[in-house]
């Protein structure tokens, strides 16, 4: 199991606690915003636990320059993978030519540091073509993961949302669900194909 800490006011006593309470679950992986990705890789030395940072969340709106700038110093920090969130507005928008600038430009750069990349797409908000046409784009791109939640919205993807998402991918490319995730749902989401579960600590 993975867990992230996105809370915008969140401060360096409860990242500490989120570290040792990652630590106490045996938690596969944690993800938290650049700025606490050195404090985090300090809290979770000696141990196996990776470490992504969030790169434009919650929508992935910073010019892709910025989102450049934002994974090198998150690397430099100590990050294990990043979490890029699709531009939203240039989706919505039918601009695939500027996703595909984006995931082309992040992917070169981050591979030639030997990190991990998963590309996010909030499907929540999303049309069924939308989704679809975002399959097509990242999961030939040799990327490590589509994400189909931040965590910010209140709902999250349905199973057959889930289901959809993981027959168009290849099965090298896995399905990453982030919420607030019950036992219930948690059971559903696996069945349906998300081979990597992020609960979302508050």
């Amino acid at each position: 199991m993975e867990s992230a800490f996105l809370e915008p006011t969140a401060t360096i006593e409860a990242m500490e606690q989120f570290c040792r309470d990652a630590k106490e679950k045996n938690a596969l992986a944690v993800t938290v915003p650049p700025l606490f990705i050195k404090k985090v890789k300090e809290e979770m030395a000696g141990t196996a636990i990776q470490i992504a940072a969030v790169i434009g969340y919650p929508f992935g709106w910073s010019a892709i320059e910025a989102k450049v700038a934002e994974a090198i110093l998150a690397m430099v920090d100590g990050a294990d993978e990043l979490e890029v969130v699709v531009n939203i507005t240039a989706l919505k928008n039918n601009d695939w030519q500027y996703l595909a600038k984006e995931i082309n430009t992040l992917l070169t750069i981050i591979r030639r540091q030997g990190k991990k990349v998963c590309f996010t797409i909030e499907t929540i908000l999303l049309t069924e073509e939308e989704i679809s046409r975002c399959c097509d784009l990242y999961g030939v791109a040799g990327i490590d993961g589509i994400g189909v939640s931040t965590g910010i919205q209140n709902d999250l993807p349905s199973v057959q949302m889930v289901q959809a998402i993981r027959r168009q991918l290849a099965d090298t490319v896995p399905v990453k669900i982030t919420g607030e995730i019950t036992e219930t749902t948690l059971a559903g989401y696996r069945q349906a194909g998300a081979e990597r579960i992020v609960l979302l600590v508050k």
